[in-house]
């Protein structure tokens, strides 16, 4: 690595540690949350770097001028600061889940216990997504895998994770599922949200398994607002190639094995 590069990495690192990449996860931890869970392989915290190479580059002064003449309908400046904020939560979970690492093999610690009147309104709110999910979608394969993955979890991250993640599958759905009237209610999304929050923030420390869950998560987020900036970015940039070129990537690209002499 660069020693630029070097630079670049400690002052992100630093934002992260200083509080933003914290306060970044609290703003998205609902989305978070009900996100489905990326692929194993994925190096989180490259990728999350390479997000903000992506925002550095768009918020350059000639890029920026230029981006904010395209409007909103065909691509929303939200979308920078967006992708800001989840690359951000992304490395923060990662510190998380490094830390955690060395506190589990140090001692791991017992799994957090929930008041019996959280669990209850959450099992509640929970036991209802589900029955309605089930119903109206439950012959879809994924909706089906998704309420098996979710059934018996009961460890303080487990019931946060299942209900925004039944939540954001019904929020999707929610045309077929309000014309329910034995089980929807006005804002039952929204009720599941806020206890997986609720939740959530009754735990005071991460497993390391459910910090790497999490951010996982995280990073399956990162994908849609990358490509559309880099696709953006792309156009802007189509009369010089090589800047196009130059334009990061989310994904570690292969490294290929040496020939053998």
């Amino acid at each position: 690595m660069e020693e630029a590069e070097q630079v670049v990495t400690a002052a992100r690192k630093k934002r992260v540690l200083n509080g933003e990449g914290k306060a970044a996860l609290q703003g998205e931890l609902g989305r978070i949350l009900g996100a489905p869970v990326g692929p194993a392989s994925a190096d989180v915290s490259w990728g999350a770097e390479r997000a903000l190479d992506l925002v550095e580059i768009a918020r350059a002064p000639e890029i920026a001028e230029r981006l904010a003449l395209i409007p909103d309908a065909l691509f929303s400046s939200a979308r920078v600061a967006e992708l800001e904020r989840l690359a951000l939560a992304a490395l923060h979970l990662d510190e998380v889940h490094q830390r955690a690492g060395g506190a589990d093999k140090a001692g791991p610690g017992e799994e957090p216990k929930l008041g019996e009147a959280l669990l209850q309104e959450a099992e509640a709110v929970r036991a209802t997504l589900h029955k309605l999910l089930d119903y109206h979608f439950g012959d879809d394969p994924q909706i089906a895998g998704e309420l098996g993955d979710g059934r018996g979890r009961r460890g303080a991250f487990r019931v946060a994770a299942t209900l925004a993640r039944l939540a954001a599958l019904a929020r999707e759905r929610v045309a077929v599922l309000a014309k329910d009237t034995k089980y929807w209610r006005e804002n039952l999304c929204e009720e599941a949200d806020r206890l997986a929050a609720e939740v959530h923030d009754s735990v005071s420390e991460l497993s390391e398994k459910d910090a790497l869950e999490l951010k996982r998560r995280a990073f399956q987020l990162l994908e849609g607002p990358f490509a559309d900036l880099r696709l953006t970015l792309s156009w802007l940039l189509r009369d010089e190639p090589s800047k196009v070129l130059a334009l990061p990537v989310l994904k570690r690209p292969a490294q290929r094995k040496k020939a053998e002499a």
